[in-house]
């Protein structure tokens, strides 16, 4: 049989007022008349105009006849004349009883509907219904007339019938073949398919029809299933699956709306098809993995109680251990002047790039300058207590998003923030840690991307902000590339790496564009013609990085440092990533993960100077590689038990099993206070030393002995000719122009082992030939004599202090040598004092 129509343009069968939804024994729907003025005649929806055509099958049925079709070797009184196609509006029809959603049932109802009205004449003749505008040739259109007196519908659409005679042989009993249109199958409403009633069917109609008028019929089930929609030859039915939570996305809102059809004649398709049945699927629920489900707000505070740890473990005792090194004071120097609108308190010599000490700048700035919670060292390791907490957090989320596991991210972030290596130079205040913060936010930014534009451009500026802190952290840029290409989707991928590079590369070239604008690119040795003056260049120290030995620190030294530290993390960040290698060829993240640690495991062990702080950034990769692997193991390991719950609770023996080793290792960093024999050495010269002495020292106690408030000032007058060691030795302003090249001119040296061992490294060969091939700091140790020293305990060794007086070889007369205090008092330097014997004023 072929069924087809012609709807009405732009009209849904959905939308109240359209065919489907008229109401009973006006045709109209529950939205005609609306808006219209009162006495007016209600103005009703425009029908659609359906032209039914009904073809015999090949091989009818027997018992089954078609309108138009002729009987052979049998004639009937209704076989010589073409059968008409009646379409009766529910006006027209009787009151009968609801539909059910009993098939038989739905059946005889349509049945005796079609049979109450008034009997259709010849194919020229009129059926006796007003309602109804008949047309000749099985074409019909309803137009509005006056409504009849209303009556209940049938359903909320409106059912056509296409009823035919049927002859059948003597003692067969004959049938009806009636239809359901192809295009009301979708109306609402719609649930069944009739057609030939069945002996079967026909037996069961009497009990159908006794069913109460009105009640609601339940709901048909099979096999636990609820069978939610029924035609003759398709069913849909639910599937239960224990456990699983439904996407809030996927909840039904009431704005639903039927698509228009795609495919045309789909629905003649579906009619002539053969029904087909399913096998029934038993769910087995025995064999499913169970998860552990825990709220957000459950894992919010288990987020918040493992930061509060980190914070604690890196807060207790950091103001006393480590001991305050070179680059800490270095740091805070920069910081305090780029206050002063500088971006070195000496000749800006591109060692490292800006923005890591402009970041202690705005910390100064906002919590009041460099003596905030003590001296300078202090108020810069309390800002890098925030660093270690935010990485922490990072390194939590990497995990969480990579694995979908938080027991596996809990473990990451126990490995990375407990780890004595950890503890000790994430309380430093170092470039690397300011650095690895950044990394890490941009490869969250990448995980969590999904594509999404304003990640990866988030991405590329937190990468731009890690190299811009310490410009070593380029060489993670092309593991950085394949992540971007990784967590993008296929046909985004060349625009997402294209548009990181790009961010990357305009972050960088800040940088370049610095030294450019200041003239200090190319080094003065290459004697371009535009450079007319000696200076400092970008690149040329960049070739004097790349080309310094290990005499300042060694690959050997720093390894063996890590492996007496904390042997754990060492050894596994060499084994973790070979698993993620192999593994990775199956998932790409674990390669990516692997790729990244192994890369600046290749920067440290290129060779050249490598000193043992260097190893901050390898943690938290380390830490990110070691959660993955064992993730990936344990879920192996599910499969087999198919329960969660042994992956969670062996993630969690990890971590504590991880902690209590990590607080062993830890132990003496909690009560060790190396940084006392500095301190006592910074107060001995703020009470003996004069405030215009000339003092070579470390970095650490620059800003406490040059600023008015320092621990080595107190309420005295700032020494203002306190010096680093280093720009002694290699800043022509400061030996050629200062000193003039004269070591008598330096008064006091406070030096530590380090400084010793640096001293070592000057030039000193021939000093006693050619005192110009020496270096002035070397001349002036040879003129020295021990004034104080101090000591401490650090971790298995000592740390001294030594104070030197240089005995100048002439004698400078004795003058007034104060300053005013705090108070306004004038300090008078006796004559007697052995240690003012050789002071002046550098005024003369």
């Amino acid at each position: 049989m072929t069924v087809t129509y012609r709807p009405t343009e732009d009209q849904d069968p959905q939308e109240p007022g359209s065919q489907h939804n008229a109401g009973a024994g006006t045709g109209a729907g529950p939205d005609d008349g609306k808006d219209q003025p009162p006495g007016s005649t209600p103005r009703l929806s425009e029908p659609i105009r359906r032209k039914v055509v009904v073809k015999p099958p090949v091989t009818p049925p027997s018992g089954t006849s078609f309108s138009g079709q002729e009987s052979h070797g049998q004639n009937s009184p209704a076989s010589n004349q073409k059968q008409a196609l009646e379409q009766l509006p529910i006006g027209a029809l009787p009151n009968p009883a609801p539909l059910s959603s009993n098939r038989a049932q739905t059946i005889e109802q349509l049945r005796a509907a079609a049979l109450s009205a008034p009997p259709g004449l010849s194919g020229v003749s009129r059926p006796a219904v007003p309602e109804s505008n008949w047309q000749p040739g099985g074409e019909q259109t309803r137009r509005p007339n006056t409504p009849a007196p209303p009556a209940p519908a049938v359903s909320n659409w409106q059912q056509r019938v296409e009823q035919a005679p049927a002859t059948s042989p003597a003692g067969s009993a004959s049938a009806t073949k009636t239809r359901e249109p192809g295009m009301l199958r979708t109306a609402p409403g719609a649930g069944y398919m009739a057609y030939t009633a069945a002996p079967v069917e026909t037996s069961q109609q009497g009990q159908g029809q006794g069913q109460g008028q009105g009640q609601r019929p339940k709901p048909e089930v099979e096999n636990g299933n609820i069978i939610l929609y029924r035609t003759h030859n398709f069913f849909l039915r639910t599937s239960f699956r224990p456990g699983q939570r439904q996407n809030p996305l996927r909840k039904p809102t009431g704005q639903t709306s039927v698509m228009p059809r795609v495919m045309p004649n789909q629905g003649k398709r579906i009619a002539s098809s053969e029904t087909r049945l399913m096998p029934s699927v038993t769910v087995n629920t025995t064999r499913q993995t169970r998860a552990i489900p825990i709220p957000a707000w459950a894992e919010a505070i288990m987020v918040v109680i493992s930061l509060m740890g980190v914070l604690v473990a890196h807060a207790y005792n950091m103001f006393n251990f480590p001991r305050f090194e070179l680059d800490e004071g270095t740091y805070m120097a920069n910081a305090w002047a780029i206050t002063q609108g500088m971006l070195s308190p000496y000749s800006y010599g591109y060692g490292h790039p800006p923005l890591g000490w402009i970041q202690i700048a705005g910390w100064l700035q906002l919590t009041g300058g460099p003596f905030t919670f003590g001296n300078a060292i202090n108020s810069g390791r309390v800002f890098m207590l925030f660093y270690a907490v935010g990485s922490a957090l990072l390194v939590y989320l990497i995990v969480r998003r990579m694995t979908g596991s938080r027991s596996a991210a809990l473990l990451a972030l126990a490995i990375f923030s407990f780890s004595p290596l950890s503890i000790t130079y994430q309380r430093q205040v170092f470039l690397d840690n300011i650095a690895t913060f950044w990394m890490l936010l941009s490869l969250f930014l990448l995980v969590a991307s999904n594509s999404r534009l304003k990640y990866i451009v988030g991405a590329a500026l937190a990468f731009g902000i890690a190299v811009l802190s310490k410009e070593v952290f380029l060489v993670c840029l092309p593991a950085f590339i394949y992540a971007a290409w990784l967590f993008s989707t296929k046909f985004q991928r060349k625009f997402s790496m294209v548009v990181f590079v790009y961010a990357v590369i305009a972050a960088v070239s800040t940088f370049i564009l610095l030294a450019l604008l200041k003239g200090e690119l190319f080094p003065y040795s290459w004697r371009l013609p535009w450079d007319t003056r000696a200076h400092l260049s970008l690149i040329g120290t960049f070739i004097g990085q790349a080309a310094r030995s290990q005499s300042n620190g060694s690959f050997a030294e720093s390894w063996a440092i890590w492996i007496d530290n904390d042997p754990f993390i060492i050894i596994i960040s060499l084994t973790v990533p070979a698993f993620n290698l192999v593994y990775g060829w199956w998932n790409r993240k674990h390669l990516m993960a692997a790729l990244l640690l192994l890369s600046y495991w290749g920067l440290l062990a290129r060779g050249g100077q490598t000193l043992s702080f260097y190893i901050i950034p390898i943690i938290p990769l380390t830490a990110i590689n070691v959660a993955l692997a064992v993730n990936t193991i344990l879920t192996w390991l599910v499969k087999v038990v198919r329960f969660d719950v042994v992956r969670a609770v062996l993630l969690v023996v990890a971590v504590a099993a991880v902690v209590p080793f990590d607080i062993k290792q830890t132990g003496f960093r909690f009560y060790q206070h190396p940084t006392s024999a500095q301190e006592q050495a910074i107060t001995w010269i703020r009470q003996n030393v004069p405030r215009d002495a000339f003092i070579v020292t470390n970095s650490y106690p620059y800003l406490d002995l040059r600023l008015p408030g320092g621990q080595g000032v107190g309420d005295g007058a700032p020494f203002l000719h306190a010096e680093v060691y280093w720009s002694v030795a290699y800043d022509p302003v400061l030996y050629k122009n200062t000193l003039q090249n004269n070591w008598d001119r330096i008064d006091y040296i406070v030096a530590d082992s380090e400084m010793l061992t640096d001293f070592k490294t000057f030039p000193s060969k021939g000093c006693a030939e050619d005192s110009s091939n020496c270096n002035i700091i070397n001349q002036a140790m040879q003129h020295v004599v021990l004034r104080a020293q101090f000591s401490a305990d650090d971790h298995n060794s000592k740390i001294i202090t030594y104070i030197y007086q240089v005995i100048h070889k002439n004698a400078q007369p004795t003058v007034m040598n104060g300053q005013p205090s705090g108070t306004g008092a004038i300090a008078q330097i006796s004559r007697g004092d052995p240690l003012t014997a050789n002071e002046r004023r550098w005024s003369a």
